[in-house]
């Protein structure tokens, strides 16, 4: 196993709901009618993910790959020895990290609520040729301001993925579909219970497919998603005034949270190491295989077989499929390549517009970022490094333009320690970190886990 930290396409793939426009440039927010922009510029994922420069939809492996590609649910990792596999992950990202940039690439350096946390979470289950996974990403923003007094206000963005996927072919091919979801959840707490004022929540479709032969030192991949476009809760316990305004606490709410359609493609070629090695349902393997690797094992670790204990069949082929694996190459030269084009959103702002209530058009356009990662272990089985680099465009009318991202990674193995039985015997353990640097921007993470 690994640890670590009905499906339809909803609407055109490249259509958008309109609203009205919020006013000039630069005046405060005085209606209702306008879209918030949830586009983001930088790569908030994983340590592995942020130091490739976000390049991940052709790998697609675990639940980071959730995001970029619904097929990821069922690309076998080459560790995967089980039927049954699964994978979890959580993350956390605080104001330290963040406070003092221009994380959207709009000019403006910081947050206007230095009060927040955005946090990630997701898991994937895998049996045999099909993969189910969610990811749920959250960003609160506490208001510091109060819906009556003593009932302070805080606001949660909220984006999800869910998709069903399988491979074929031997896992050659990996197709994905399902659903991603925009929301906001304006809250009040009074003591200790939490009272939703304002939801909003739209859902639309994504598809995704892996080809990763194995005979070819390549593997492509392809996302294609639907805009999301989410509109406020009839059920809302906050209701609009006489012209049709959402206005509470001084601030005049959203009608819409928008995603803007997207389709996302790249490629990765690996030297060295095979980067598409077939992965081997264990109930596919023949007796023939387990009678040979049996007589082979016991040979190996007891001496003469015919007077040894006989291994149950499950635990023959797991050691079998696992050595497979650990005779592949370690050494290895990475590179991956991606590109994100991003469509517009009629009538937005942006997310810190929305919360500083001043108007900063975002998405009146088509958006590009291209991506570009390495990935090495110069110590095999003990150092992996990582760099990238990727080109960040603005959604923004402002005159800065796009700009460009450096980061870097690492992971190094620490320990050796199967941790009582519970994991397999030689099993590593790892610390990592990333960096990603750019004009006005800097970001980092640190890492702990399974060492692959």
């Amino acid at each position: 196993m690994r640890l670590r930290g009905s499906i339809l396409l909803a609407g055109c793939l490249f259509s958008g709901q309109a609203a009205a426009s919020p006013g000039p440039q630069g005046s405060k927010i005085t209606t209702s009618r306008y879209n918030v922009d949830m586009f983001d510029g930088p790569v908030l994922s994983s340590s592995r993910v942020t130091a490739l420069a976000g390049a991940y939809v052709p790998l697609a492996d675990g639940v980071e790959g959730l995001v970029v590609n619904p097929a990821a649910p069922a690309v076998r990792a080459p560790y995967s020895y089980s039927h049954f596999d699964y994978d979890v992950s959580l993350g956390f990202t605080f104001p330290s990290a963040l406070a003092a940039t221009d994380f959207d690439n709009n000019g403006t350096t910081g947050f206007t609520y230095q009060k927040f946390v955005f946090f990630t979470v997701g898991g994937l289950v895998q049996i045999g040729q099909w993969g189910f996974g969610a990811n749920v990403d959250a960003r609160d923003y506490d208001l510091e301001q109060e819906a009556a007094p003593g009932k302070p206000l805080s606001v949660r963005l909220l984006r999800a993925h869910a998709s069903l996927a399988r491979n074929f072919f031997d896992a050659q091919l990996v197709v994905g579909v399902g659903f991603r979801f925009a929301g906001l959840d304006l809250t009040t707490l009074e003591g200790s219970a939490t009272t939703s004022l304002l939801s909003m929540l739209g859902v639309a479709g994504e598809i995704g497919a892996v080809l990763a032969p194995h005979a070819w030192p390549f593997r492509f991949g392809v996302t294609a998603r639907s805009p999301v476009s989410g509109g406020v809760d009839p059920n809302s316990a906050a209701k609009p005034d006489a012209n049709g305004d959402l206005f509470l606490a001084g601030k005049f709410l959203p009608e819409r949270v928008s995603l803007p359609w997207e389709v996302e493609l790249g490629g990765a070629w690996q030297l060295g190491r095979p980067i598409n090695p077939p992965w081997v349902d264990p109930r596919q393997v023949s007796d023939a295989e387990v009678n040979a690797a049996t007589v082979g094992q016991q040979a190996a670790e007891h001496g003469d077989p015919t007077n040894k204990k006989r291994w149950k069949r499950s635990e023959v082929v797991r050691r079998m499929l696992k050595a497979r694996y650990e005779s592949l190459p370690r050494e290895r030269l990475l590179i991956v390549a991606a590109v994100k084009i991003s469509g517009p959103v009629d009538d937005a702002v942006g997310v810190e517009s929305f919360l500083a209530q001043v108007v900063d058009r975002s998405g009146r356009r088509t958006s590009f970022t291209p991506r570009l990662g390495l990935e090495g272990e110069p110590l095999g089985h003990y150092l992996q490094l990582r760099l990238g680099t990727y080109l960040e465009p603005t959604r923004f009318d402002v005159n800065q333009g796009p700009r460009l991202h450096g980061t870097f990674g690492f992971d190094v193995r620490v320990l050796t320690w199967d941790v009582f039985g519970l994991f397999d015997e030689g099993t590593g353990f790892r610390i990592g970190g990333m960096v990603d640097g750019a004009r006005q921007y800097f970001g980092w993470g640190i890492t702990a886990g399974i060492f692959h």
